[in-house]
Order: structure tokens, then sequence, then C-alpha cells
């Protein structure tokens, strides 16, 4: 209001608190830190099956690191390095198959979970063949890994690597 005979202009006064709400809400937001999603198990084992899709999956080349722990792929690495390009690891372990062309997931399930391990099922079909994979996750600094692979009529995938079936 102020004195008499001398008026604020009443945008200017009516603008300011709404601004300064404006500005406080900006800075809280921008000083506000950065929280990544972490994902879950199981949207991670869909992010793995669905690459197949987009025909970008690679589980086993340069994206290994984002895909199994790293105590599993040094098994896969010299598994490769001892018969060179390709050693007794001769598919990929997520679809259990040499040509995942066509690959489709149906679903996953989570078996069991603890805050760092997580056991995982796949099912999917490639074509008219319908597979199940089941998977145990471990949860290391990256978000969550596969740790070993299991699927109908195979064995153990760190195991098979290990050497420790052919003693």
């Amino acid at each position: 209001m102020g004195r008499p005979g001398i008026s604020n202009p009443p945008a200017i006064d009516a603008g300011l608190p709404h601004v300064n709400r404006l500005l406080l809400i900006a800075t809280l937001f921008l000083a506000a830190p950065v929280v990544a999603v972490e994902a879950t198990p199981t949207v991670f084992v869909t992010s793995l099956y669905r690459a197949y899709a987009k025909s970008d999956a690679d589980p086993l080349g340069r994206g290994a690191s984002r895909v199994f722990t790293p105590s599993l792929l040094a098994l896969i690495r010299a598994d490769r390095a001892s018969a060179g390009e390709v050693g007794r690891l001769d598919y990929d372990p997520l679809c259990a198959c040499q040509d995942a062309d066509g690959l489709t997931l149906l679903s996953v399930a989570i078996g069991s979970k603890s805050e760092t391990k997580a056991r995982a099922t796949a099912r999917f079909r490639i074509r008219a063949t319908i597979r199940t994979v089941d998977l145990a996750l471990v949860k290391t600094r990256g978000g969550w890994r596969v740790d070993d692979v299991r699927s109908a009529g195979a064995e153990s995938l760190r195991r098979y690597l290990s050497g420790a079936a052919h003693r």
C-alpha cells in the first residue's frame, strides 16, 4: 500500500512473490542430487532378452562386462583365448542357441532374491521352439550381472567352463 498518494505498480508487487517462488523451486531442483533408478533383476533380465529383438544382442562381445560377473567373464575369455576364436563355448549361453534370430521373450520369473543375489528364469521362443534358461544373478557395483547359466539338458556354464565336469 505505501504512503498516501504514492502507489506501487501492481504488476511488480503481485509478480515478485511468484518470481521468488519460481527461483526457489528452480534452485532446489538444480541443487538436488541426481538419483539413478536402479534396475531390478526382472528389468535386467528383460533388457538382456529384448536386445535380441533389436538385433543388437552381443552378450559375448563388447558388451559382455554389462552382462556377466567379472569371474564368469574371465572364464568365458579364458576359454576363447585357449582355443582361438571359439572354445568349448561355441554357442550363446543366454539363449542356449547358435542362432537367436526371431527370439521373442515370453516371460521372466524371479525365483529367489536377496539384496545381492537372485535366481531368474527366462522363457522365450526362437521360431517354433520354446526354451527356458535359468540365470544366477549377482548384484555388482555396476548393477545386476549373470553369474551362472543353466538350460535344459546342459550343466552349469560356470562348471562347464572351469572344466569341473570334464575331470
